[in-house]
């Protein structure tokens, strides 16, 4: 169950991925740069990794797509599109290529592309070997407790700090700058009578509570039951009768 919650496989990115790389393959002006790019691009197994400079690419590339297909047509107004299935839409017009809708200065998809990931490098402030352009030390993760988090003095006691991170939305496993997976019950069905494994990262005046989120934020769960035991959470002494009823 664990493995499937903290999935980092993005079908979504990968197939878009693939489209900018045959984009570039096949324009008309492109360079080393971009054709780098399309190297690593093709060769993604769609994991959203925290080195992953694949992932990045597409991102980089997925930031620049509505201002540059909207604003040859709306000019500013392109940024009043706010709609809850932009990225539906993103990818239909990638896959699918309607005329209607590429911008009128390119004379084909392939050279959008292209251009959409020249744009992408470049706003994004890309390195010049694209392979150490990693994707999680731009996407990093801060998650804080959502009392203390408001104080000065305890915001920086009770948070898990400043992590690189696979954040994305586009995987099983949610992930944003403030918010992602958290381990709250483990139980072993081989030995019911075993304590279950709970966080209690709510009170942080326990010992381990910060270790304990930060266990949970890296999905191991090896990392935050060694840390519940160390906080005298699974002790061996103690004993959890659980009954089933109808």
């Amino acid at each position: 169950m664990l493995t499937l919650q903290t999935d980092v496989y993005s079908e979504l990115d990968q197939e878009i991925a693939q489209r900018l790389a045959y984009g570039i393959d096949h324009a008309s002006r492109t360079d080393a740069r971009l054709r780098q790019a399309a190297d690593l691009l093709r060769t993604w197994d769609g994991a959203v990794n925290v080195d992953s400079s694949r992932r990045r690419l597409s991102r980089s590339a997925k930031a620049v797509f509505f201002p540059m297909l909207l604003k040859p047509r709306l000019g500013e107004d392109w940024r009043l599109y706010h709609w809850a299935e932009s990225l539906f839409a993103g990818e239909q017009i990638l896959m699918n290529e309607p005329a209607a809708w590429l911008p009128p200065q390119y004379a084909s998809w392939d050279d959008f592309l292209a251009d959409l990931v020249r744009q992408g490098l470049a706003q994004g402030g890309a390195p010049s070997d694209l392979r150490q352009w990693r994707y999680g030390y731009a996407h990093p993760v801060d998650v804080e407790h959502p009392l203390f988090g408001l104080l000065p003095w305890f915001k920086g006691w009770t948070g898990t700090g400043v992590h690189r991170s696979r954040v994305t939305t586009s995987t099983v496993k949610q992930v944003g700058r403030t918010f992602g997976p958290s381990q709250r019950f483990t139980i072993d069905w081989s030995n019911v009578m075993r304590r279950p494994r709970t966080s209690r990262w709510a009170n942080p005046a326990i010992r381990s509570a910060r270790t304990i989120a930060t266990s949970g934020r890296t999905g191991r769960a090896a990392d935050l039951c060694a840390a519940l035991q160390r906080s005298g959470g699974c002790g061996a002494r103690t004993r959890t009768r659980l009954r089933w009823k109808p």
